[in-house]
């Protein structure tokens, strides 16, 4: 399938920024409404997301979406980048399952994304996509 290229321009801008990819691909339930919308970040989440160094350490509140967060970059990378690995490691089994809970939500409302995950396990946490890449748990 060929794209003209305002199209093609428009996409490559769309997967070179978490935030665009993630309003353009993700859904999530809204319990104010009701319904299913498209994902949308807080500012401080945009500030978090559109930070390109590989190590990153955020002091936060508790509630106000870091998990969320990380939730949607470890999506962005695995779906944007090819045989990338996301390694995840919490002292607890409880977080690791509450993260891939949520990453497992937002999959299920993205039918592009669904699509391309080939395998997903509970143990161990894993889901692996068609490019090769894969978040893993531990």
């Amino acid at each position: 399938m060929a794209f003209a290229k305002a199209e093609a321009r428009k996409l490559k801008e769309i997967m070179s920024d978490p935030i665009k990819w993630a309003q353009a691909f993700l859904r999530t339930f809204d319990p104010k409404t009701k319904k299913i919308v498209p994902w949308t970040a807080r500012w401080y989440q945009v500030e978090m997301l559109r930070d390109k160094h590989t190590r990153k350490v955020y002091r936060c509140g508790r509630r106000i979406g870091k998990t969320e967060t990380m939730v949607v970059e470890m999506l962005y990378l695995a779906f944007t980048k090819k045989n990338f690995r996301v390694l995840m490691a919490a002292p607890y089994e409880n977080q690791i399952r509450n993260m891939f809970t949520r990453l497992n939500e937002l999959i299920a409302e993205s039918p592009l994304i669904k699509q391309a995950v080939v395998a997903s396990t509970k143990n161990p946490a894993k889901i692996e996509f068609a490019n090769g890449s894969m978040i893993l748990g531990f």
